[in-house]
């Protein structure tokens, strides 16, 4: 009997090593990995940090939420690390018909990317601008598209 027990505590010991220990599954290979979970080392994922429009005064506002943006603006992306300056992402802008509005594009900074619209926006209009998935930092990492990659806004009224 002792050495059923002696078993029995040996398996019931090994059973919780093993079941304290993480599983992972890797994505690569058919293998099974024991053990804590990795660590991850490396800079965190490039993202839009946030997207501003050039106010009446040029100076630099949110533009997320806003109901009085200017019909002649610019706007532009602020990225969490540098890109890579050497192309021009996507930008699409489009209004609540879904018109889309072209828009140059251009790198003042490596962390910022400027987008000005080819022709005035439609006064009192809502309006979407979104960043493409095609942005890519100056490691050739593509940028991670957030929420803050999206900004819904509305124009003010015609000066």
């Amino acid at each position: 009997m002792a050495a059923s027990d002696d078993s029995r505590r040996e398996f019931l010991k090994k059973f919780a090593e093993l079941s304290s220990a993480s599983l992972l599954y890797t994505a690569c290979s058919d293998k099974v990995v024991y053990g804590p979970s990795p660590v991850v080392y490396g800079p965190p994922p490039v993202t839009v940090v946030n997207i501003y429009f050039r106010d009446a005064h040029n100076v630099s506002q949110v533009l997320a939420g806003r109901q009085d943006v200017p019909v002649h603006t610019a706007f532009e992306f602020q990225f969490s690390r540098a890109m890579d300056t050497s192309r021009l992402p996507t930008v699409s802008l489009s209004d609540s018909n879904n018109r889309d509005v072209a828009c140059l594009r251009a790198w003042p900074a490596s962390t910022s990317l400027l987008a000005t619209p080819a022709s005035d926006l439609e006064p009192n209009t809502p309006h979407t601008l979104r960043l493409g998935d095609d942005a890519r930092d100056a490691t050739g990492t593509l940028v991670q598209l957030t929420s803050s990659a999206t900004a819904s806004f509305k124009t003010g009224a015609a000066i």
